[in-house]
């Protein structure tokens, strides 16, 4: 990104981003609901890296944009698959908007498209109607909108299944890509990441270039959804070097569609007292406050880590322009982390101390420093910046020898007290929403709402990662009655233990 298209970006991000994080305006009063589906993990040809990335984060996109209902769904097979769109069915049939994004295999045969679970086999061209599901099949689920009814679909890739494919029939034939649609229902936009007949790339990056560009693009407050989806195509045709088009089937009326709502110019309720000289309206989310602070830092695993964070947001692709630049620059010898540099003069202030400690050593290059920090904020999302940061000086440290090896009659520091059992138990935990989650002490988890996970702990610092990708940091009171920290997008966490606190 160069720097005029990021100072552009940067003019649209502080207009556009309180409605994205918080929702449509209140004017906006449709039911919109989403289904998100990554499948990666196929059984019987090679595994695809990214749509469980892209189904996370165009779930992420859809729930910060305010939409009531987002089912993600990863890796399902034919009978999930079925029993996921029927449940959606349900969501859609008194919905104003409803969006199905699918990312994964998919394959047409005789002008027919269908979506292909992990579990297909498809020996033979007559298993593709028992094996998969169709397309037609999955936009008539979403007829009952009344507003707009949309689908896009990331399944254009070269797809192994048609290569190994026995034909028992001569005239059916099974295509390159994906067949040409025309919608009959009024209002209804299905959107390929690449146009009939051609392939769609699952990308080198953390996500597909057309997953990409929805993040970049589709979310934008009040932009209508026929520009949103050239924009669209225009940063996908120059990603892949017009390897890819994406293309757009259906038609809208007359009035524009957005799937944001524009925001208006309201006062921030409770203002903090300007400082002399007063800066610009700024927004107290999350996503933007953070990123003021880490946006001048030197270490890529800060922002990778803030990418993770805060991947639905726009300032995560500030954040991926920035960790470019930064790859682009790296030597071929690991590089010493860059001394601390003020903050530019123009930056509006930040009073929360966290922010100001983090700001203070986040390019720090002493590990006890860093230590100190997590010790302190470690619940925090920038207690999860600072881990990153950790790990990082940790390796640069290994891979330059810097620190020498103890003689063998040294004394050796007694570890410390393992505060590792603290969290086994029962807790009723609230994040969006409350759910009963059980730490066994085999380092598996089970959650009421997610399904299972597993934890890991450092120095009484928490990990759990739930099945899907998504991923909790919280710390446990002493008492080891109560957990706080930060959810997977970055919200506050907060349980208490259910009965009684085991010993530790």
């Amino acid at each position: 990104m160069g720097i005029s298209a990021f100072v552009r970006f940067s003019a649209i991000v502080i207009f556009g981003t309180a409605g994205l994080l918080f929702g449509p305006s209140p004017a906006s009063a449709d039911k919109r609901v989403a289904l998100v589906i990554g499948n990666g993990a196929y059984q019987r040809v090679s595994k695809l890296s990214n749509p469980t990335n892209d189904a996370m984060a165009i779930a992420g996109m859809l729930k910060a944009a305010g939409f009531d209902e987002v089912a993600l769904h990863q890796n399902l097979g034919i009978r999930e698959l079925r029993k996921a769109i029927g449940d959606f069915s349900d969501l859609a049939r008194d919905a104003d908007t409803a969006v199905v994004y699918y990312s994964g295999h998919g394959i047409e045969v005789n002008g027919i498209n269908y979506l292909i679970p992990i579990d297909a086999i498809l020996d033979r061209d007559i298993d593709v109607a028992y094996e998969t599901y169709s397309l037609d099949n999955l936009v008539q689920v979403l007829e009952p909108a009344r507003r707009l009814r949309l689908v896009m679909l990331d399944a254009c890739r070269d797809n192994p299944f048609t290569r190994s494919m026995k034909r028992t029939v001569g005239t059916r034939a099974v295509g390159r890509g994906l067949a040409a649609v025309e919608p009959t229902s009024l209002n209804t936009v299905i959107g390929f990441a690449a146009k009939a007949g051609s392939f769609a790339l699952d990308g080198e990056g953390a996500n597909s270039p057309y997953a990409t560009a929805l993040l970049n693009n589709l979310a934008t407050p009040g932009l209508d959804l026929r520009i949103a989806f050239g924009r669209v195509r225009d940063e996908v045709l120059k990603a892949t070097k017009n390897k890819q088009e994406p293309f757009v089937y259906g038609s809208l009326g007359g009035a524009e569609v957005s799937i944001v709502a524009a925001t208006s110019a309201a006062p921030i309720a409770n203002p903090t007292p300007p400082l002399s000289p007063a800066p610009p309206v700024a927004s107290n989310d999350a996503a933007e406050r953070a990123w003021m602070v880490a946006k001048d830092t030197t270490s890529q695993a800060v922002l990778e880590e803030f990418i993770r964070h805060f991947g639905n947001s726009f300032y995560a692709a500030l954040a991926r322009a920035r960790l470019e630049e930064l790859r682009k620059n790296q030597v071929s010898s690991a590089p010493q982390p860059a001394p601390i540099t003020a903050r530019p003069s123009t930056a509006p202030p930040s009073p929360n101390p966290v922010e100001l400690a983090w700001n203070s050593i986040q390019n720090s290059t002493s590990i006890s420093e860093v230590e100190e920090f997590i010790r302190q904020y470690g619940s925090t999302v920038y207690g999860s910046m600072a881990r990153a940061r950790l790990d990082e000086l940790k390796k640069i440290q290994e891979k330059n020898q810097i620190a020498a090896v103890p003689p063998q009659h040294a004394a050796v520091e007694p570890p410390k007290a393992d505060r590792c059992s603290t969290a086994v138990g029962t807790w009723t935990i609230t994040v969006f929403r409350t759910a009963t989650v059980t730490f066994n002490a085999n380092r598996t988890a089970t959650n009421s709402n997610i399904g299972t996970g597993t934890w890991s702990c450092s120095n009484g610092q928490y990990s759990v990662t739930w099945q899907g990708g998504l991923t909790d940091h919280f710390a446990v009171s002493s008492d080891g009655t109560s957990l706080s920290g930060t959810g997977a997008i970055g919200l506050p966490l907060s349980g208490t233990r259910i009965g009684r606190a085991n010993a530790r």
